[in-house]
């Protein structure tokens, strides 16, 4: 008698998933396509800038279109390296410099965008920006 394999479900992988979208990548793609296909995939997308309030709510008018049963939105924050406490900007700088500092025309900073399904809530105070996870 000869045994069929049977097909293993696939575990959910346990951590988090990051994606890192330069700002000229975002820049370049005016329909913002590029973040939805990871944002689906449940990865936390960092930005090497503050996006302006008009790319902001441009973001959350294409997320409102993408909006479906397995994808229920999105959480999104930005830091302002310039509002930032010294040490914490060193910190967060050290990260993103080489690559924050050789751009021109955009805000020294980070955005973090991350699906509504594995982020519980983001704060922010004016020294750090907490990310609460599900």
């Amino acid at each position: 008698m000869v045994r069929k394999k049977e097909k293993k479900e696939k575990k959910p992988e346990k951590g988090i998933k990051i994606k890192y979208i330069p700002y000229e990548v975002l820049k370049k793609d005016k329909d913002f396509e590029c973040l939805f296909e990871p944002l689906k995939e449940s990865y936390l997308i960092i930005i090497d800038a503050k996006i302006k309030p008009e790319e902001e709510a441009k973001i959350i008018e294409k997320t409102m279109e993408n909006i479906n049963l397995k994808f229920k939105g999105i959480e999104i924050s930005a830091i302002d390296f310039e509002n930032v406490d010294a040490s914490l900007q060193q910190g967060i700088k050290g990260l993103f410099s080489k690559i924050s500092e050789k751009v021109v025309g955009r805000k020294k900073g980070i955005t973090l965008i991350g699906p509504a399904d594995v982020i519980k809530a983001m704060e922010k105070d004016p020294d750090a920006l907490f990310i609460h996870l599900r």
